[in-house]
């Protein structure tokens, strides 16, 4: 027998407003769409907007921004005109917004009173798509492939943010059966996100991003890689970081990759041409996580464990946390990672050709272990320095370098420790500026 719909009735709200406090701010707009929730989607009911005259003169910015007119407002009555008709309309739903405490605040402090159940769009962002660059409604709305006409309206974001809503739910219903079975258990069902995962949505996974990552090759720059002690120089502007990307593929040698970022390893790693070297801080621990999780937890730490439990699921590697959105739950980064007092770990297999690490990584740790019997190549030396004076706390350069190995032993003037003196001349060597303009 077919589950009957739910007899709860949905708002998704958003408004418009003269000021981001509500001690001097005044409601310009009001958008609301009525809905209820069914086993074949979102049914919408009826919807409501209205524009109130403004008290005090809004700022010009403030109409650019939502497109209100000034006509508009002068030609509306005051909130508290409608404000009866609104509170009879939302005195039960349940309401839905993006970043909803917002609009539910401002609301409040003009004397509207709701029945207490919300449920934040930006929440279910968060739990449901780990990953994601930023979790603002228009980049939301953007991955989920959802048209936006007319932003910041009142009522045209309220209808973005009901169908981000039904959209968010059929991504979570196309998640794998074990995951939703943890997710389920993980909420209460007497939460309103505990009664929407009970929800038996269709399914629509997110289609596959396609990221352009060229990978470029060329002769010389790859004979560049072979030699030994060589600095190779590129004119301004040149894209030489996929051609050294090119010149990975066909080493034969073992190398570590020293680059500006972990995002850049990251990108290596994904994209198959490097062995990542990442900080414990970095690393996923997952028999901490699972402990952990076995307790009982606040609401903030559940969204949080929701979240990691959906990146764990349905990410293409749960090694690293290197690709979350710490946006929402960096204060909780402890209680999933290692600890930097923790001995070493490593998620690079030490088989591979090519290892990448990012500046600092390489900087203020001990890798020797891992990096032994390996060519070392650093990208944009000049970067490489502004790292080091950083870590240092002192100007560093390359310049600075051979001055102080001189102020050892010169073996120009053959003055100083000579009993280091080949040593000295076999550093001083290895500096030997081969360069090659491109």
């Amino acid at each position: 027998m077919k589950k009957e719909k739910s007899s709860k009735i949905y708002c998704s709200l958003d408004i418009e407003t003269s000021d981001f406090d509500p001690a001097n701010g005044e409601i310009l707009e009001l958008g609301m769409i009525f809905f209820e929730i069914g086993d074949d989607g979102i049914k919408p009911l009826k919807e409501w907007t209205s524009t109130f005259k403004a008290i005090k003169e809004v700022p010009p910015r403030i109409l650019a921004l939502t497109g209100i007119t000034v006509e508009e407002l002068e030609s509306s009555g005051p909130f508290q005109e409608k404000h009866s008709e609104i509170q009879e309309l939302v005195k039960d739903a349940i309401i839905v917004g993006h970043n909803i405490d917002f609009d539910l605040r401002f609301l409040q402090s003009f004397g509207i009173k709701f029945s207490g159940a919300s449920i934040d769009t930006l929440s279910l962002a968060q739990l449901f798509l780990p990953t994601a660059v930023s979790y603002n409604l228009e980049a939301v709305m953007n991955l989920l492939k959802v048209e936006h006409k007319e932003a910041h309206r009142a009522l045209a974001d309220a209808r973005a943010s009901m169908v981000v809503f039904e959209k968010l739910l059929r991504h979570y219903a196309a998640f794998p059966e074990e995951l939703r079975t943890r997710l389920q258990d993980l909420f209460s069902a007497k939460t309103e996100i505990g009664v929407l995962l009970q929800t038996k949505f269709a399914p629509e996974a997110l289609p596959a991003k396609k990221e352009e990552f060229p990978i470029l090759h060329s002769a010389e720059i790859e004979q560049s890689i072979k030699a030994e002690n060589t600095i190779v120089c590129f004119p301004l502007g040149f894209d030489y970081y996929h051609y050294i990307y090119g010149a990975l593929q066909k080493t034969k040698e073992k190398l570590v990759l020293v680059v500006p970022s972990k995002k850049i390893v990251y990108q290596l790693w994904k994209n198959g041409l490097a062995e990542p070297l990442f900080e414990n801080s970095d690393l996923f621990n997952e028999k901490k996580f699972e402990k952990i999780l076995k307790k009982k937890l606040h609401p903030d730490q559940r969204l949080f464990f929701g979240k990691i439990l959906v990146w764990k699921y349905t990410n293409w590697q749960s090694k690293s946390l290197i690709d979350l959105n710490w946006s929402f739950g960096s204060q909780f980064r402890a209680l999933v990672n290692f600890d930097d007092d923790d001995d070493l770990v490593s998620i690079a297999d030490p088989k591979q050709k090519v290892f990448a690490v990012d500046y600092f990584y390489f900087i203020h740790s001990d890798l020797s272990a891992l990096l032994q019997k390996r060519k070392i190549l650093i990208l944009d030396i000049n970067n490489f320095e502004s790292a080091l004076t950083y870590v240092s706390s002192k100007k560093v350069s390359w310049g600075d370098f051979l001055y102080h190995l001189r102020q050892i032993y010169d073996p120009q003037t053959d003055f100083g420790q000579k009993a280091n003196a080949e040593a000295i001349k076999t550093l001083l060597a290895q500096t030997y500026f081969s360069a090659w303009q491109v």
